[in-house]
């Protein structure tokens, strides 16, 4: 970073204010931005590893990579891919197959109700009405009791299913430019397979595995705006 400053530019590509670019100096900045975007900063504009990796963590939870861990001494292929994502939180995103998930539970949801029909059914045929009254005479018919058991391990596996959709709610959509990010990097990263890399092209189903944003303040999405939009796309 020299004295002259950052500048800072919109999606448009012009400035925030006028049609010029905005400079920010050096000292400004430094006042402004928390001393671990800073770091951020640096490390891209360097080209350098955060050096307080050690035992400390980022905000997001990962831990950074050391100089002997640097994305390109893994393998070519998912070694790569899968330290690159790890390199910040922002890219540590997935597919939720949240389609398979609904057909699987309706699937589920239809096995139980004609397994539901079945047992009114085998209810309905008993010709002697007090063995509807007691557990040891209801489940003296064998065929009750074999569906019963049917019925308990296909219900145990619905609320799974149930569960785990549910449990998608609390990871939020990925944002645009860290979508185009790890689509950049994957239009590049010809080791990976080409219909591997599909997964890319469902936007609509990816989500993010860590939220960071109580973390972040006005100043920080600026200077991460500005990080992905002039170095992580030409990743």
């Amino acid at each position: 970073m020299t004295s002259e400053g950052v500048k800072l530019h919109d999606m448009s590509g012009n400035a925030e204010r006028g049609n010029g670019s905005q400079d920010i100096p050096d000292q400004l900045l430094r006042a402004s931005v928390p001393s671990r975007v800073m770091k951020y900063i640096k490390r891209h504009l360097d080209g350098e590893n955060d050096d307080h990796h050690g035992s400390d963590a980022d905000n997001d939870g990962l831990q950074r990579p050391t100089e002997d861990e640097k994305i390109e001494n893994y393998r070519r292929g998912y070694p790569q891919l899968a330290a690159f994502t790890s390199s910040h939180s922002s890219f540590m995103m997935c597919r939720s197959f949240i389609h398979m998930r609904n057909h699987l539970l309706l699937l589920k949801q239809a096995e139980l109700s004609q397994l539901e029909k079945e047992l009114r059914r085998l209810e309905n045929e008993e010709p002697i009405p007090r063995n509807l009254a007691a557990w040891e005479q209801y489940s003296s018919d064998g065929r009750r009791k074999e569906l019963l058991k049917k019925m308990e391990t296909k219900l145990s596996e619905y609320d799974a299913q149930r569960d785990a959709i549910l449990s998608l709610k609390q990871y939020p959509s990925v944002k645009k430019r860290d979508y185009r990010s790890m689509q950049n990097y994957l239009r590049d990263q010809r080791d990976i397979l080409p219909d591997e890399r599909t997964f890319i092209c469902n936007k609509q189903d990816l989500i993010s595995i860590f939220r960071n944003e109580e973390h972040h303040t006005p100043v920080e999405h600026a200077v991460e705006f500005v990080v992905h939009r002039t170095f992580l796309r030409k990743v």
